[in-house]
Parts: structure tokens; sequence; C-alpha cells
């Protein structure tokens, strides 16, 4: 395999070589924690389980993180400081929501 410690410049890391640094056993933390300063990508599917983790190498990825927990309160945030809902209505309807989603995906 390719040493790509020496690579400085993610946008010169190929599909495959990104999918070798994915598949290296080094760059993952107890199985489930991928940080690979090499690898391009802010998002890697993950490694054992279906779906996706973040890219923990990436130097984008806090901001990233901090964008994406903003983007999810903001809207929630600004009704309760509007006092258009209160606290207890957001939060019920939220676990109706997650819930609702539940049923709708069936058995896993």
């Amino acid at each position: 395999m390719e040493d790509f410690r020496a690579t400085t410049d993610r946008d010169w890391v190929t599909r495959e070589q990104a999918q070798d640094l994915w598949n290296d056993s080094h760059h993952w933390f107890l199985g489930i924690i991928y940080a690979c300063r090499q690898d391009p990508r802010v998002i890697v599917r993950n490694r054992f389980w279906l779906g996706w983790t973040w890219g923990f190498g990436h130097p984008w990825v806090f901001p990233t993180i901090v964008a994406s927990v903003f983007i999810t309160l903001a809207p929630g945030a600004t009704l309760v400081t509007l006092a258009i809902v209160s606290v207890p209505l957001l939060i019920g309807v939220t676990v109706l929501v997650v819930i609702a989603r539940r049923i709708e995906s069936g058995p896993h």
C-alpha cells in the first residue's frame, strides 16, 4: 500500500486513494471514529454499521458540526424566543415527530 502521509494537498487524493485510507484500520479509533488528515471528505460511511460519520481529521469538520447544530436548533429557539410556542409544546411536537418517523420506517 502506498504511503499517503506525505500528501499535503487534499485535492490530489484520488477516489481509490481515499478508499484505501478509509480501509486502513489505523485511521479508526475504536472502529467507530474516523480521523484521517489526508482524506478530503468531511463525511464518510460508517465502517461497521449503515449510515455516515464525520471525518474528524478534516479541518472543516468542527465548523461543519457547529453549523449543523445551529441550523437544527435555530428555528425552535427562534419560535421560543418570540413566544410563538412554549418549550414543552416544542418538545412534545419533537417527540411526536420522532415517534412518527420510527413507525413510518418500519422494523429494522
